[in-house]
């Protein structure tokens, strides 16, 4: 994980913030297929009893002129190139521990420009796995075999991740940190897409939270 500090212009943020809320009023964003299912976690991180919840919602500005000027904004650090898609998100609920790898996209960056600003909003990046599948396996063996698994740090009990885990023992407490990065003003978050991460549970700090996300195949 790496974090960017003071990396945009004041001006560059304005101009992204106000566009941001432009098409969320007009109606450009759009829910996709980005559900909290388990119902574990509806009910006794979020008290609710929906059998799901939307988690976020999207509008696509690769195309727009914000998606242009974020291409100009990132180019010391990344080449963008015009086939990858650049989301604004508005996020409703935090996911629980995940990379953003699928069967044909397992290795490139993520990058993640806070538009919500609190320090209390957390990204964390661990190791332990770099698809998926390959964390429900250690899921799997966390609950089935946790003689195997030695407690590296007290995570669970610094920072709110009730999103990532519901057991008595968190499994967020038995992995290898990478990185922990804070949401703040003019920042940018990046990791590797094969690399497991979450935010804290920020439902308890905003109710909402906002940013810019790209995923680089390279």
């Amino acid at each position: 994980m790496k974090v960017y500090d003071n990396f945009m212009s004041a001006e560059d943020l304005e101009f992204l913030e106000k566009d941001f809320v432009e098409l969320y009023d007009k109606g450009s964003f759009r829910v996709e297929q980005y559900f909290v299912e388990h119902q574990e976690t509806i009910e006794k991180v979020f008290n609710k009893t929906a059998d799901r919840l939307t988690q976020q919602i999207r509008c696509n500005i690769t195309s727009r002129p914000a998606g242009h000027r974020l291409r100009e904004i990132l180019k010391p650090i990344v080449d963008i190139p015009r086939l990858i898609n650049i989301y604004y998100v508005r996020s409703f609920y935090p996911i629980g521990l995940h990379t953003d790898t699928n069967e044909r996209e397992k290795s490139g960056t993520t990058y993640m420009i806070p538009l919500t600003y609190n320090t209390n909003i957390k990204t964390i990046a661990w190791h332990g796995a770099a698809t998926n599948e390959e964390f429900k396996e250690l899921s799997e063996r966390f609950i089935n075999h946790p003689e195997q698994f030695e407690k590296k740090n007290n995570m669970s009990t610094e920072i709110d991740l009730s999103n990532c885990w519901t057991g008595e023992r968190n499994i967020v407490d038995y992995l290898d940190i990478e990185g922990i990065a804070s949401w703040e003003q003019r920042s940018v978050i990046t990791f590797p897409r094969a690399m497991l991460h979450a935010s804290n549970n920020y439902k308890k700090i905003v109710d909402y939270k906002d940013y810019i996300l790209i995923h680089n195949n390279e």
